[in-house]
């Protein structure tokens, strides 16, 4: 809970419940600043030097900007820092102490930072698993350790023009389209665990900063890795992966069996959320642990498990014992978090890399994949599944979450025509009389309208199919029924990192709480439109196609893309880091025989 200074870590109140007692720790905006900075800090101190390297980075323009921008920031997401600080003002005054006090820690933490890297900036990508042990979110502020440090990076590469200057453009483009169609609204939104990587306003300043910030985001993780990619250790990468996931599963269940544990990791690893509180697993069968979601560490720890299999397969080395054990360890987390999708997709490409890397001849691999193919579109046939009911699932989840302003009559049984699936009578009353969103009454009125082709099945009626044996009618449902777009928005989204509007801009059943798309797919739809899916998938396809010889690069990207079609993993920082590592993994050497 917020606190003054000299209540910081005293107990600052406490519920009483029939079964336990909740304690509340005060802590301060500023000692939080200053107090979690340098024990991160001095975390980065740890990575050994690489004394053939002395990288200076120039120090007073990078930190100005920077100090700037978080200045706006503030400015634009006031109503998230009153929560936490009564004296909270972003006024220019001499006597504001406060403000001041904000911008010189964060002009203080740079400099540090950027003198700590002189040696240590060609061994930082060998060491970037660990961002998910140290996640780098500030308890009290909206903001992440690694998106201020990578963004002063990303400064420095502006500085020396090293950037992709066709991604610039582009990015400007649509930036400058958000900006002139962006709808100022006095709004509020609970980022909850999306903390340090979400704006939580809705207004022009919050916006800018996020679109500036986001930028250089992405420049600098780029930068990083073109600069020191000749520097990375392929072996110590695997390790630290494999011991990152080990860790996190310790620290996991250690916090969950100590309220200490749980509250100091929660504050010196930079949590997004609290720890999960019990070895139980909830929510379907799912364990979080010290993670803000068991997706989102259930997908790292199955990657870390491929990789580190791939790597030692293709690579030829051995397995030693420390590496096994981490494997056991990384495998018990991924079990706990119960995330069947990055469970089998990690048993399916390590089959696929094996099966590829077979002596045998084209001819024989075709055959095969034939047969296998066949196997599976058998048993799919001889199963429960309906298509025809499936292809009307996600429609009717999202017509259930909408708050429909018309009484739509009901029958003998007392259901409506939603209940029975009549979306012709829903679509009989005028679009505006429904409060039906832009986005759910386009997919009803395409699925009930659209003449069908011969043999060829209706395109959003495959959509509402794949989404019923993947759970995520009823996520991508609610989507659908907030996703209130107009038609430049549609095309273009609406900002990184912006999901006030597509939250609470459009009046729906579940407007409390936190329920996210359940895919960054979607996520990136309401960001950057569908014409910045169709840049991003054209890049993507691109890339696998130039690399397709290349199994092991294609496997450890389809691996993440798959994942990441029904996980919002892309909205926390350390997955959004291991997306681009991983986009650019064709850039450091690692491949196989055939690539």
């Amino acid at each position: 809970m917020s606190s003054s200074i000299e209540c910081f870590g005293r107990v600052n109140g406490v519920d009483y419940f029939p079964n336990s007692i909740k304690v509340y720790i005060g802590t301060n905006i500023n000692v939080d600043i200053l107090l979690q900075s340098l024990f991160w800090i001095f975390i980065l101190f740890l990575i050994p030097k690489n004394e053939s390297t002395n990288f200076r980075f120039p120090d007073s323009f990078p930190i100005f900007i920077l100090t700037i921008l978080v200045y706006i920031h503030l400015i634009g997401e006031n109503m998230f820092y009153k929560s936490f600080a009564k004296e909270f003002n972003v006024g220019i005054k001499y006597d504001n102490f406060f403000l001041f006090s904000i911008l010189l820690m964060i002009a203080f933490l740079i400099y540090i930072f950027s003198d700590l890297l002189k040696f240590r900036f060609n061994n930082l990508i060998n060491y970037f698993p660990f961002i998910f042990l140290l996640n780098g979110s500030y308890n009290s502020l909206n903001l992440n350790f690694y998106v201020l440090l990578v963004s002063f990076i990303g400064i420095h590469s502006l500085m020396e023009k090293k950037f992709n200057k066709r991604f610039t453009i582009i990015y400007l483009i649509f930036s400058s389209i958000q900006i002139i169609t962006h709808n100022t609204k006095n709004i509020f939104f609970d980022i909850d665990k999306l903390k340090g990587f979400t704006n939580s306003s809705q207004n022009i300043s919050s916006l800018i900063y996020w679109i500036i910030i986001f930028y250089l985001f992405i420049i600098g993780i780029h930068y990083i890795i073109n600069e020191t990619k000749h520097h990375i250790n392929i072996n110590k990468l695997k390790s630290n992966f494999l011991i990152s996931g080990g860790l996190i599963t310790i620290v996991g269940v250690a916090s969950a069996s100590n309220p200490f544990i749980n509250f100091y990791s929660y504050y010196y690893l930079g949590l997004n959320k609290m720890g999960i509180k019990s070895l139980r697993s909830v929510e379907g069968n799912t364990w979080r642990g010290i993670s803000s979601s068991a997706e989102g560490l259930g997908e790292f720890l199955a990657f870390s498990i491929l990789f580190s299999l791939l790597i030692i397969y293709s690579k030829k080395l051995s397995f030693n014992r420390l590496d096994i054990f981490l494997i056991i360890l990384n495998f018990y987390g991924l079990f706990k978090s119960n995330n069947f999708a990055a469970t089998s997709s990690l048993v399916l490409f390590l089959i696929i890399y094996m099966f590829l890397n077979w002596d045998l001849s084209k001819r024989s691999k075709l055959f095969i994949f034939l047969f296998i193919s066949i196997i599976s579109l058998t048993f799919v046939a001889l199963s429960n599944f309906n298509y025809e009911s499936a292809s009307r699932s996600l429609i009717r989840e999202g017509l259930k979450a909408s708050e429909i302003d018309v009484v739509l009559p009901g029958d003998q049984n007392q259901k409506d025509a939603v209940d029975n699936l009549n979306f012709g009578e829903i679509l009989s009353y005028k679009k505006e009389e429904t409060n039906l969103s832009s986005s759910l009454y386009l997919l009803t009125e395409r699925y009930t309208n659209s003449k069908d082709i011969k043999l060829i099945p209706n395109p959003v009626g495959v959509i509402n199919a794949i989404s019923l044996p993947i759970n995520r009618s009823e996520k991508w449902g609610i989507f659908f029924a907030k996703y209130n777009p107009d038609f430049i928005s549609f095309l273009f989204g609406s900002g990184p990192q912006q999901l006030t509007d597509y939250y609470l801009g459009h009046r729906t059943k579940v407007n409390t709480g936190l329920v996210l798309p359940h895919s960054s797919l979607l996520d990136y739809l309401v960001f950057y439109g569908f014409l910045g899916l169709i840049c991003c998938s054209v890049f993507i396809f691109h890339k696998l196609y130039k690399n397709r010889n290349n199994y092991l690069y294609v496997s450890l990207l389809l691996f993440i893309i798959i994942n990441l079609l029904k996980s919002d993993s892309m909205l926390y920082v350390s997955s959004f880091i291991l997306f681009i590592f991983i986009l650019n993994l064709n850039k450091i050497g690692i491949k196989d025989s055939h690539g």
